[in-house]
C-alpha cells in the first residue's frame, strides 16, 4: 500500500476493520490502484491535510470509532481543496440510510461484492473526468 503520492489512479480507503482493508487494498491495487488506507476519520482527516496529492476517490466506510464517515465527509466538504474528491460510501446499513451522506457518488453494501467494489471506482473516477486503470483478468 502506497503511503503518499499516487502517480496512478489513486484511492484512499477508510475503514476500521483491518481485514476487510487488507482485502480492499488487494483488489484494487491488482486491478492498477494505487491505495492509501486510514483507520478512521480522524486519521483520514489528518492524512487529507498533510498528504499531496490529492487521492482521485475516497472510499469510506459509515460507521467507525473515532470519527465516522458522516462527520469525516462533513469536514470534506467544508474544506474547499478537497471538496472535488468523489466519495463512495460503504457500510453495512441500510441502503437508505447511507444515502443520507451528503455528496457521496455512489454507495456499496458491505459484505462487499468486489466486482461492484470496481464498477463504483470506475464511476467515481469518470465522474472526476480521469481514467481508471485498465482493467484486468479476474479469477473471481
Amino acid at each position: 500500500m502506497i503511503q503518499a503520492g499516487c502517480p496512478e489512479a489513486c484511492v484512499f480507503v477508510v475503514d476500521d476493520d483491518d481485514s476487510l482493508l487488507e482485502a480492499v487494498a488487494e483488489v484494487l491495487e491488482d486491478d492498477g490502484y494505487a491505495v492509501i488506507v486510514a483507520f478512521s476519520g480522524e486519521q483520514a482527516w489528518t492524512m487529507l491535510q498533510t498528504h499531496a496529492p490529492k487521492p482521485d476517490v475516497l472510499l469510506l466506510d459509515l460507521l467507525m470509532p473515532h470519527g465516522n464517515g458522516w462527520s469525516l465527509m462533513k469536514r470534506i466538504r467544508q474544506e474547499p481543496k478537497l471538496l472535488d474528491i468523489p466519495v463512495v460510501t460503504m457500510s453495512g446499513l441500510d441502503a437508505s440510510l447511507a444515502e443520507t451522506v451528503p455528496g457521496a457518488a455512489a454507495h456499496i453494501a458491505k459484505p462487499l461484492e468486489m466486482h461492484v467494489l470496481l464498477d463504483a471506482m470506475r464511476l467515481a473516477l469518470s465522474e472526476r473526468g480521469r481514467a481508471a486503470p485498465a482493467p484486468r483478468a479476474r479469477l473471481w
